[in-house]
């Protein structure tokens, strides 16, 4: 389950997907937003925070009291229509009795995540390259499942050496801590923070004591960033995660990809007739990066062909790859190493099992579809299809 070189992670994804990046050679960065654990998104807010946020309330009140008010005439005129009265502040809330409260804090920290950073997941391995064989357990046959199309995708083995990393050489490792990361209760003063003395660059940090200037402000803020990013629940822990985390504020570009909508999608519309299109961000991969194409145990034949027809360009004459089957009795996949006529035979082999298990006959002969498809027979079938081996 190691690898010789360190620097080779793994990617899951779809077959189509599979297909784009080779020919695009550029991947999907995600937002933080959009990443599939809604948490990580949301720092936790505990009771310390909540008893901050009513002192800075507190504090706002006595700030704004007796202040004049005035009200807009007409010719642009104004009349003092009396003072600001005391607000009472309202009292902390236990944080086990709120529903959905956080997010109103946190709407900030949404806006500042998205418009700061971009994430690639890979995993930090799945068998040894160097063996031209292998195999790996039920925490990879998860991955399969959720990100490769139920094992009818693919696998990309990436050498992370040979493009950009972001942040840090080689990715962050995900940490899988039971306990909600959060933001120092400090992070969401507004008007304790308004009432810092202005004559000096240095202002205090609440949550180490420190007078810092405005670098080293940024710089804890960054580390309170990544510290969200780099840390999952243990539900994860399966993933065996390491991202490349991207600062868009340090990237020269960041390419996008624009994509029609749903509707457009549907109806085969050029792109350039889509009025609602969106986009992903995306890194480049060259050639050189992607090791290897693993090929999940269920891959439909027309994704084997189409993603080989894109390896036979010289580019790509580096690129290994192997097929992939289940263990005859234990939660184990293998990988094997193959040429091109063999996984294509064996996938169309496999293939054929299912269609003759589903009953996938037109005129007799069987018709090969992707899992969740189940075909209308249009006549039984004429005869027993007997076993042939490639």
């Amino acid at each position: 389950m190691k690898n010789v070189r360190s620097n080779v992670l793994f990617k899951f994804c779809s077959g189509d997907s599979a297909v784009k990046i080779l020919k695009g050679n550029s991947v999907f960065v995600t937002s933080p937003l959009d990443l599939n654990d809604p948490f990580e998104m949301r720092p936790g807010w505990t009771d310390d925070h909540e008893k901050r946020f009513s002192a800075d309330q507190q504090l706002q009140s006595e700030l704004i009291t007796g202040v004049p008010v005035y009200v807009a005439l007409a010719n642009d005129n104004l009349k003092k229509a009396g003072t600001m009265p005391y607000l009472h502040p309202q009292q902390p809330i236990q944080v086990d009795s709120q529903r959905g409260i956080a997010d109103r804090h946190n709407s900030q920290i949404f806006r500042l995540l998205h418009q700061r950073f971009r994430v690639l997941s890979l995993v930090s391995n799945l068998f040894n390259l160097a063996d031209g064989e292998g195999e790996s357990d039920e925490h990879s046959t998860l991955m399969w499942s959720h990100y490769a199309d139920q094992f009818q995708g693919v696998c990309f083995a990436l050498d992370a050496a040979q493009f950009d990393n972001g942040m840090r050489c080689g990715g962050f490792p995900v940490k899988y801590f039971p306990e909600r990361q959060t933001l120092p209760p400090s992070y969401y003063d507004c008007w304790q923070s308004l009432s810092q003395p202005r004559d000096s660059a240095h202002k205090l940090d609440p949550a180490s004591g420190l007078f810092l200037n405005s670098d080293e402000r940024s710089a804890s803020e960054e580390r309170h960033f990544l510290n969200l990013l780099v840390h999952k629940s243990p539900v994860w822990q399966y993933e065996r995660e390491v991202r490349m985390i991207y600062d868009l504020a340090r990237l020269v570009s960041l390419p996008q990809i624009k994509v029609r909508c749903e509707v457009c999608n549907r109806k085969e519309r050029p792109l350039t007739q889509c009025n609602h299109t969106s986009y992903r961000d995306t890194i480049h991969i060259p050639p050189a990066a992607v090791r290897a194409v693993i090929f999940g145990a269920d891959c439909p034949l027309r994704v084997v062909q189409s993603v080989f027809d894109v390896l036979s360009e010289s580019k790509y004459q580096h690129v290994e790859t192997y097929w992939s089957c289940l263990h005859s009795s234990k939660y184990l996949v293998h990988y094997v190493k193959g040429s091109r006529d063999y996984i294509e035979c064996i996938q169309q082999e496999l293939a054929k099992h299912v269609a003759f298990a589903k009953n996938h006959y037109f005129d007799g002969k069987l018709r090969l579809a992707p899992k969740g498809i189940n075909y209308v027979r249009d006549a039984p079938p004429k005869h027993r299809r007997t076993r042939r081996d490639c």
